[in-house]
């Protein structure tokens, strides 16, 4: 409906899609009797009033609106069927194994076979996701020593993996013998040792284990992502915990600043800081490098005092320690649902517990007025600058957390690692999704 692609619609694509959409629902749910088009238009025409914005209405604007975020009386319906019938993002998608053209839709006119995957759990004569990954550890061995006569034993020492006594006996020692007889075996294809593991395997069953091989070297990604980010946020929870620096230490660390700025223009560069602090100029250099955290070049008074901190201690927080301790803890959350998910597929069969589908949930409640208060607040603490937006260097030079966090904290609202900037609406949109909240009036919220 996007006729030219730029992510917004005119009242026209609106109205086309909102006809179709009925058109939609109404074969979905077996509705014969649906509204001519020209009314639907006309109610479409409607709408697109109420949320259009200079003519176009932004794409994003109509996933809020029948997301449910927008609350809008009529987006609700929308909104309470997309719930109903929807499962967490996470959970399996048997259809992606399959061509397009042979994929489940609503539009099939007879019955439709089970998904590939449940025939698997279903005929003991198939690989299960774990045996694809030992199998494929395995032949990456063997392949590797170009020798595939291995024992049981031996076999799961390498891969550091248990391999079940069954796959063994009935799959694994004979593929590996017939591997072995062949000549030139050490050229031999990963593809075609799982015909030999699995014979009943047609190429749609091998894409089918591609894609677990893949899944499953995500998956050791996330638990990787999933420690650094369990590690940030007990990090944090320490840091909060440190007493904040009394006063009279925080004065003496001014004094000590005054000392070492000789020049007396509130900044020290490296040639004051190796006469001060009577070290070789590199050691001066690297010890300006730790301090000078904006990277202007120069060490200011909240810098030095910033470095100087005693150990066990932390500056006044100029933000509440609990908004930043809530995206972390939600990020954390969130990972850990993912990685539990996943790894349960990945389990044999006989100790897989059924998943427990989980509806999305779209419909939120209004955050409340003094929670909302707070994290405008703290984002007008952050932006000193009063542009709009929080780039890296600011974002450290607030010394809100330690610089760690900081940095896991600037890359989680960003999105990215590679980002130069936040903008309030990304920060308020993290912590309403942390939160589980959407916001309160206008949004983004208008300056």
């Amino acid at each position: 409906f996007d006729s030219d692609n730029n992510n917004s619609l005119s009242i026209d694509e609106f109205a086309a899609l909102w006809v179709n959409l009925f058109r939609g629902l109404g074969c979905a749910f077996g509705v014969r009797e649906i509204p001519p088009p020209r009314y639907v238009a006309v109610a479409a025409r409607k709408v697109f009033e109420q949320l259009e914005t200079d003519d176009r209405l932004p794409k994003k604007h109509l996933d809020d609106f029948l997301s449910g975020k927008l609350m809008d009386p009529v987006g609700v319906p929308f909104s309470l069927v997309m719930q109903r019938f929807s499962v967490d993002a996470n959970l399996i998608d048997p259809d992606s194994y399959v061509d397009e053209g042979k994929r489940f839709r609503l539009s099939h006119k007879e019955p439709h076979g089970h998904p590939l995957e449940a025939y698997n759990l279903q005929d003991g004569d198939y690989l299960t996701r774990m045996e694809v990954v030992i199998a494929r550890d395995v032949f990456q061995f063997c392949r590797s020593i170009g020798d595939f006569d291995l024992s049981h034993s031996d076999a799961e020492k390498v891969i550091g993996k248990p391999i079940p006594v069954d796959m063994w006996c009935s799959r694994m020692s004979r593929a590996l013998e017939e591997v072995c007889g062949l000549e030139g075996s050490a050229g031999y294809h990963f593809g075609t040792f799982l015909k030999k593991l699995c014979p009943k395997a047609t190429a749609t069953h091998l894409q089918m284990f591609k894609c677990w091989l893949q899944e499953y070297d995500q998956l050791q990604k996330q638990k990787v992502t999933l420690e650094r980010s369990k590690e940030t946020l007990a990090a944090l929870e320490n840091y909060i915990l440190q007493p904040v620096i009394t006063e009279r230490v925080k004065q003496g660390l001014i004094s000590s600043f005054a000392m070492v700025d000789r020049s007396d223009d509130g900044r020290v560069n490296t040639l004051e800081l190796q006469t001060s602090m009577e070290v070789e100029r590199d050691t001066a250099k690297s010890m300006k490098k730790y301090f000078d955290t904006n990277g202007d070049g120069f060490v200011d008074i909240e810098e030095y005092i910033a470095a100087m901190c005693p150990e066990g201690h932390r500056l006044p927080p100029k933000v509440q320690d609990r908004i930043f301790d809530l995206l972390l803890s939600a990020e954390v959350e969130r990972q850990e649902q993912i990685v539990t998910e996943q790894d349960a597929l990945f389990k044999h069969p006989a100790e897989r517990k059924a998943p427990r589908l989980k509806a999305r949930s779209f419909l939120r409640k209004q955050v409340p007025e003094m929670v909302w208060e707070d994290w405008l607040a703290a984002w007008e603490a952050l932006d000193v600058t009063k542009l709009g937006y929080l780039t890296r260097a600011q974002l450290r030079d607030t010394r809100a957390m330690r610089m760690d966090v900081i940095e896991f904290t600037f890359d989680l609202i960003a999105g990215s690692s590679e980002a130069d900037s936040i903008s309030k609406e990304q920060f308020l949109n993290k912590l309403l999704d942390a939160a589980g909240f959407r916001p309160r009036g206008a949004f983004p919220p208008k300056e």
